[in-house]
């Protein structure tokens, strides 16, 4: 008997330790493509972001139509991630890049970043440990801001006439696991209503960050890509340190301490025009952006469950987007104040932004 239940003993730790090692095996598999898609999707969208940017250069109507495009990819972002095939439409998505025409490029290039974004942060939490939810975050925005740097370099001396190289890239995005999604709208609505009116104040604010750098550089194209290299480098680093900084707890105030500091480095930027201490700030501005957007991710994920996950991203998304959209029918007065005042409205709508998190911090004491 002593025999018999050593053997099955014996052979029941060399299957556990096969189970084991496979699995550990597939979720490097996993996070491996979840980190190039990562990179992909941020670098096409920039490199194409930008080029849309120099083309508008500071025509406001033409930026007005840049804002609508990134707006219209959000809203096809929350309705596709509720189609159960969703995984099976990246490549089929991918297929617009054939078509030469920069506003729909931009919409395609937003869309297939910000379904991979959901997708991504929704089955994450099932590849890793609640330990490491922030360190994966950081790493895959370190990946993601690479891809910003290679766009920002290809935008200032390549056209964007080769994407179609690109598109069997996402076939990658087959490979990634399905995720769970609850089609329960009502509570997706309601759990989470402070995150969504974040996003939304949030929307407004950023989407106002293209003409803000514009009339900021009164249309240089040299100044413009300088302070739009500030966003790659400074997400970078706060990659780096989110990853010990991001312990679990500290998601909440991580969040809302970074957009406070945001919102005082948007105002601040409307009173200098020293380029080199302009980047600085927009440098502190951004890596402030980088870490809230680690930590929010982290805070969701942690405190919301796995099939809730995709709702509550996608709906963050587009309200996100519709704040953006709002914001861009205040692109064209703005573009007629002064500039120190254009910043300073962009960084109340920031602050508010920060404040209306702070119940949940309240409450958890």
């Amino acid at each position: 008997m002593k025999k018999i239940f050593s053997a099955r003993s014996f052979s029941s730790i060399i299957v556990n330790f096969m189970i084991k090692a496979v699995s550990e095996k597939y979720n490097i598999i996993m996070m491996t493509i979840i980190y190039s898609l990562s990179l992909l999707s941020r670098f096409l969208f920039t490199y194409v972001f930008l080029w849309a940017l120099f083309t508008a250069g500071s025509n406001g109507f033409k930026l007005f139509l840049l804002t609508i495009a990134y707006s219209l990819s959000s809203l096809a972002t929350f309705a596709l991630v509720r189609v159960r095939t969703a995984r099976a439409l990246y490549p089929f998505t991918s297929l617009l890049l054939l078509i030469n025409l920069p506003y729909l490029r931009l919409f395609t290039t937003a869309l297939l970043m910000g379904m991979l974004s959901v997708h991504t942060s929704s089955v994450i939490p099932g590849l890793v440990s609640k330990e490491r939810l922030g360190r994966v975050n950081s790493e895959r925005v370190i990946m993601g801001s690479l891809g910003d740097l290679m766009g920002i370099v290809m935008a200032l001396f390549i056209k964007p006439t080769w994407l179609y190289i690109a598109i069997p890239l996402y076939l990658l995005a087959l490979l990634l696991p399905r995720f769970e999604y609850r089609r329960s709208e009502r509570l997706i609505f309601s759990e989470a209503r402070l995150i969504y009116l974040n996003s939304f104040l949030l929307g407004i604010a950023y989407s106002l960050t293209p003409a803000l750098m514009v009339m900021w550089s009164r249309g240089n194209t040299y100044e413009l890509a300088l302070i739009y290299s500030a966003p790659p480098i400074s997400s970078i680093i706060s990659g780096f340190l989110g990853r010990r900084l991001l312990k679990l707890g500290r998601e909440l105030i991580i969040a809302i301490a970074s957009t406070v500091v945001m919102a005082a480095t948007t105002g601040l930027m409307g009173v200098v025009g020293n380029p080199v201490i302009a980047w600085t700030l927009a440098l502190t501005r951004w890596f402030f952006m980088a870490m809230f957007g680690i930590a929010i991710t982290t805070f969701i994920q942690l405190r919301w469950r796995s099939d809730v996950l995709p709702g509550v991203f996608s709906t963050s998304t587009v309200v996100g987007e519709a704040g953006r959209f709002t914001g861009a029918f205040l692109v064209l007065p703005l573009t007629s104040m002064i500039v120190q005042w254009a910043f300073t409205t962009a960084a109340l709508i920031t602050l508010t932004a920060a404040l209306v998190l702070l119940p949940y911090k309240l409450n958890t004491k």
